[in-house]
């Protein structure tokens, strides 16, 4: 809500999912983007969970509104922000003047690209959004994502734990996310 992403939700949830499995510290692989001031800028370089999904969220949004996304049901333009999220912005804008948006085919070439001009074996992931929307189930109205919303209020006003896990130990970041995920009855 701070950054007005409540109807993402599970697209974030989606990401994180991919990203981590929330088990890492750096949860939203964020470290590398722009709205990291605090941590390096290296792979896994934030620390905290909590600054991980406030930089990752950002990114995210950024992605969303470069790609044009008009809401979590617009796929299309979802594609391109989430390939955008693991490529960086400047995929999105070379993918609308040379392509008109997303494809699996230009994610490939633009990313064999990338590591030709860097000098790299690879760059990012070419099966990103692929990778993402297999934990991405779009919620009409109630749904999926209200169920979401119901798991992780019962756990409201529980102290952060470091490690956390479960009802009985309380929660971290990823702890909570995973819990709530996995009982939520989504079937995740």
């Amino acid at each position: 809500a701070q950054y007005g992403m409540d109807e993402y939700v599970e697209l974030i949830l989606a990401v994180m999912m991919q990203e981590s499995g929330g088990t890492l510290p750096d949860v939203m692989q964020a470290a590398e983007g722009a709205y990291n001031t605090q941590y390096p800028r290296v792979p896994n370089g934030i620390t905290d969970p909590e600054s991980s999904i406030q930089c990752g969220i950002q990114e995210l949004k950024h992605a969303l509104e470069l790609a044009g996304c008009m809401g979590p049901t617009d796929m299309e333009h979802i594609k391109l922000a989430l390939q955008g999220y693991n490529f960086g912005p400047g995929y999105i804008t070379w993918a609308l003047e040379n392509y008109g948006g997303y494809s699996e085919s230009n994610a490939a070439d633009f990313s064999d690209r990338m590591a030709a001009k860097m000098g790299w074996s690879g760059y990012g992931d070419k099966q990103y959004v692929a990778h993402v929307l297999r934990y991405y189930e779009v919620s009409y109205g109630a749904g999926n994502g209200e169920a979401i919303i119901n798991e992780g209020m019962k756990y409201m006003g529980m102290p952060y734990v470091y490690g956390g896990s479960s009802p009985e130990t309380s929660f971290d970041c990823s702890g909570f996310v995973c819990w709530v995920i996995n009982n939520c009855g989504n079937g995740w």
